[in-house]
């Protein structure tokens, strides 16, 4: 009643007892709130009352858990534990961890398609738009013992573009105007395009009527379209992730650091990513084809 000035005024200090007697006896999500109240206060409560939550088998307590584990708030930090916990928490049912795990098992220092394969299909199938446009890209690409499957990625990027993964109605946009895993349909195509455009996507700007949109198109700032808290590549952490590539900043931040990996995918659109390395100044960058160097 405090907590949510439920018959009597918000007061959090004032309900920050119960929460802790109700998490001491069992109920997580109520160490759940504890721990988000003090994150900021009292971070090593923070990470006590997470890690009562996830040992309670609650999968936001095990995915916020992985998040102060992996960037060491209020704890040592530790990025592989972080992710065997993101792990937990998607194995618990939290879809946004299977996504996130999916990606940096595609694209990480040991990629498993088949096993990213198995997570993204997961996320996808229980309706996350960031689960739906990753799987979306990996069934139109295929990668090793995962055959391409135009009609599964189309149906994914529609998914994902139904939850506001811009990139997503960008390929689903490509995906009407050449038929490929549907129907084509020109005027469908456009509309998905038209959606990519105005969302910042400059390519599909270009692609709907390149003269008329290319001055403006390259003077809009661009939208992030995805915000990772961490993402471990090689041994380098990178906290604070963002990404004008969409589901794609894994990719991205491999393209960063020169690594021989598959393209955004935008045609010559040049992503750009903004994060933090190893808890070093945060800086924005551009990201260039795998065989050149971050700038």
């Amino acid at each position: 009643m405090h907590s949510e000035g439920t018959g009597v005024p918000s007061d959090r200090a004032a309900a920050t007892p119960f929460g802790v007697r109700a998490c001491e006896l069992g109920d997580a999500p109520a160490c759940v709130s504890i721990a988000g109240w003090s994150v900021q206060s009292a971070p090593e409560d923070a990470f006590r009352y997470y890690t009562r939550a996830c040992a309670l088998r609650s999968p936001v307590g095990c995915m916020r858990l992985a998040a102060v584990r992996r960037r060491g708030i209020g704890c040592t930090r530790d990025a592989d534990e972080g992710w065997r916990l993101m792990a937990e928490a998607c194995e618990l049912g939290e879809m946004g961890s299977c996504a996130m795990v999916g990606q940096q098992t595609l694209y990480g220092q040991d990629p498993n398609p088949v096993e990213g394969h198995r997570l993204l299909s997961r996320s996808c199938t229980a309706h996350n738009a960031l689960g739906c446009g990753a799987f979306g890209v990996l069934m139109r690409d295929g990668a090793p013992g995962v055959p391409a499957d135009p009609v599964a990625a189309a149906a994914a990027f529609e998914e994902a573009c139904n939850g506001r993964q811009w990139p997503a109605c960008y390929f689903l946009g490509q995906a009407y105007m050449s038929g490929s895993g549907v129907t084509q349909n020109e005027e469908t195509g456009r509309a998905h395009l038209q959606t990519a455009c105005d969302h910042g996507l400059r390519n599909a700007c270009r692609e709907l009527a390149p003269a008329e949109t290319e001055t403006a198109s390259t003077t809009a700032e661009p939208e992030w379209n995805v915000r990772m808290r961490s993402v471990t590549i090689n041994g380098h952490e990178f906290s604070d992730v963002r990404s004008t590539c969409g589901v794609l900043a894994i990719t991205g931040v491999l393209q960063a650091l020169g690594r021989r990996v598959q393209s955004c995918n935008l045609g010559s659109e040049t992503p750009r990513l903004s994060f933090e390395l190893n808890g070093g100044r945060a800086r924005e960058i551009t990201a260039v084809p795998a065989s050149g160097a971050a700038r």
